[in-house]
């Protein structure tokens, strides 16, 4: 114990003495009783000795009960939030920490008109807390947080009545800013408090669709992104937004709400409409903000909320005050925001094209294209120069696989001739360059390339059409659209739908009788995924409403990998494997087809795997869901399939 803390009974004595001489004394303190082990800051419970005297009010907090004035007057604390929601009840603290002033000062417009920070004492900061500013303030009340009370709760209530209020991690703000309002005696105040936020939360009602990511600071090489459960969220949450957070297994947890990411996940911020990072050197909204590090990062400016110029940089107190007014200007700061995005992306939409050309929207906006495109480049091989050559429509380059020998194939596209067709860098790898130097009138990607976009703009009109995320048939027919094939797409897309009509009647009660695996080795060795997810054979699927096992039901992503100890989960009463060992991707897949593992399912021991050629099923194409179902067909009706496999 310091010098100071030892003296603190004489600082008390002269106190005691000062009261005894006013004209005007205060009213009188009750006494409380604490026991030994509460006596050693140790936080176990404290009562009082009975009734509280009159014009106080007895109140439970995280230490016990205490005695308080029944409508205290006289307040005092040692944390910055607890200043800061005092003045949001119209109180003004006698006290708080040396940094209270650059705390406070975004918030300062939200305050009643009654109180100013200006001539709150400063009290210390909370760990280090000045216990004579304290005393000579006189306070008929002191409030603080658990961190604090657990080493200062014995001197505090020798100078007051004290409240300790939690802070921990299952501790919410709106509720601890309730027990403080009550603590108090401010209900009514508090009530408009709320209000004023929730009237705040109303602006960003339309924007529920809107994903937003919080970014800290960058710490020895690392992003810090803040999770479900931290302020930030908690306000999204309110507002009904979305947080981008980390998918499990990414990074690691700095505390409870905070994982520290390394920069090659720098992509988990793709989805991100809005990136909302804080700048603790600002007391207010700068308007040349600093990133602090993170445009450091090489993949940063790779962002597509980077490149639209979508990163809202706010107050360090603003981005995790744990209080209503942080949480009200964070809203409103966002809901500007937000409608500004949206007035660029208005600005930005294709309202008019130039003779010989008309918009077409896609993943990445709205892009004015040749109303009939000569020479067509595509950066997706079985992703979009299939759908292509299936209209009898051939671009006159296109990526492709480049295999260990140097040469290249263009994947899934073995029925068509491509003889013509210049290749122009790998799917995973674009050849800008090769691409240029054809001079195209359109690109066709997918959004996997969104980082160069741009880049592939400032070639040629480029538009990127997404086949994964929703149903393959309502895919192609944008191919259909952008080449003016749509009446061809059509007439394929009846013959899909015959096919699959016709198969769903052939089944009848033994569609509901069989369940179907459909997975593919791949990761690692020992390592699967669940192949039904999307693309020709998840639309299939779907469109059969097949059953599955459990693990394969949803929406689950096509590479999330799993264990092969996970494999009993997939058992059925059939199981069909896909291999892609024809373009030389699959080099472990006899290792997973001869494990003890596959073998010991039951499926396996009834004989019931199937291995089919993923290079006939699996790509953007009316022809790989057709192949497919044929697939299923001779499967599912072979009359030698034992349906009673597994339970379903």
């Amino acid at each position: 114990m310091n010098t100071f803390i030892r003296s603190i009974t004489t600082l008390i004595t002269l106190f005691v003495l000062l009261n005894a001489c006013a004209t005007q004394p205060t009213a009188e303190q009750p006494e409380t009783m604490a026991s030994e082990e509460a006596a050693s800051n140790t936080g176990e419970t404290v009562a009082t000795t009975g009734d509280c005297e009159d014009g106080f009010r007895l109140v439970e907090h995280e230490f016990g009960t205490t005695c308080i004035p029944a409508q205290p007057e006289r307040i005092a604390t040692n944390v910055e939030t607890l200043v800061t929601n005092l003045l949001l009840l119209g109180i003004q603290p006698l006290t708080g920490p040396e940094d209270q002033a650059g705390w406070n000062a975004p918030y300062t417009s939200l305050f009643p008109d009654n109180v100013s920070i200006e001539d709150i004492t400063d009290s210390g900061m909370t760990e280090s807390t000045n216990l004579e500013t304290l005393l000579l303030a006189d306070p008929d009340l002191i409030i603080t947080y658990e961190y604090s009370g657990e080493t200062y709760y014995d001197d505090f209530s020798e100078i007051a009545p004290t409240i300790i209020v939690e802070r921990g991690e299952n501790s919410d703000w709106r509720e601890r800013f309730a027990r403080e309002a009550t603590y108090v005696g401010r209900e009514t105040e508090a009530t408009e408090v709320i209000s004023r936020y929730e009237a705040a939360l109303e602006e960003l009602k339309g924007f529920t669709d809107v994903d937003i990511a919080f970014v800290r600071r960058p710490e020895q090489g690392t992003f810090r992104l803040d999770a479900e459960g931290s302020f930030p969220a908690s306000v999204m949450e309110d507002a009904g937004l979305n947080t981008v957070t980390a998918p499990e297994g990414v990074g690691e947890f700095d505390g409870s709400t905070i994982s520290n990411i390394s920069e090659e996940h720098l992509d988990i911020l793709t989805d991100a409409e809005l990136i909302v990072t804080p700048d603790w050197r600002a007391a207010g909204f700068s308007e040349e903000p600093d990133l602090i590090g993170l445009s450091e990062f090489a993949l940063w400016e790779t962002l597509p909320a980077v490149q639209a110029e979508q990163v809202l940089v706010v107050p360090g107190p603003v981005y995790n005050g744990g209080n209503y007014a942080a949480a009200q200007l964070l809203v409103e700061a966002i809901a500007e925001a937000v409608a500004t995005f949206e007035s660029v992306q208005s600005a930005q939409a294709v309202d008019t094209c130039d003779d010989g050309f008309r918009p077409f929207a896609h993943a990445a906006g709205e892009t004015c294209v040749p109303e009939n495109p000569q020479r067509i480049v595509t950066t997706q091989d079985q992703n979009a120069l299939l759908p292509l050559l299936e209209l009898d429509v051939k671009p006159i380059g296109s990526t492709g696989l480049l295999q260990t020998d140097g040469t290249h194939i263009f994947r899934r596209v073995a029925d068509f001739d491509t003889a013509d067709i210049e290749f122009v860098g790998d799917y995973g790898e674009p050849n800008l360059e090769s691409i240029a130097a054809l001079q195209p009138d359109l690109i066709i990607g997918s959004p996997f390339q969104s980082d160069i976009y741009d880049s592939l703009s400032a070639i040629a009109p480029t538009v990127l059409i997404d086949v994964h995320e929703r149903a393959l048939d309502e895919a192609l027919l944008d191919f259909a659209e952008l080449v003016n094939a749509t009446e061809q797409a059509e007439t394929l897309k009846a013959e899909y739908e015959a096919h699959v009509a016709e198969l769903l009647e052939t089944l009848g009660d033994r569609r509901e009788q069989t369940t179907v695996s459909i997975i593919t080795p791949g990761g690692e060795s020992g390592q699967f995924y669940n192949e039904a997810g999307s693309q020709a054979t998840g639309t299939v699927v779907q469109a059969l409403d097949l059953l599955r096992p459990i693990p394969e039901q949803g929406p689950e992503p096509d590479r999330e990998y799993r264990s092969l100890e996970l494999l009993d989960e997939h058992d059925a009463d059939a199981m069909i494997i896909v291999s892609y060992t024809g373009e030389e991707q699959d080099p472990l897949f006899d290792e997973f087809v001869n494990s003890p593992i596959l073998n010991a399912l039951d499926v396996a021991q009834a004989e019931q795997v199937y291995i089919i050629d993923g290079l006939s099923v699996v790509g953007a194409g009316w022809s790989k869901m057709n192949t497919f179902i044929g697939e299923l067909e001779r499967i599912l009706l072979d009359p030698r399939l034992d349906v009673d496999i597994v339970q379903e």
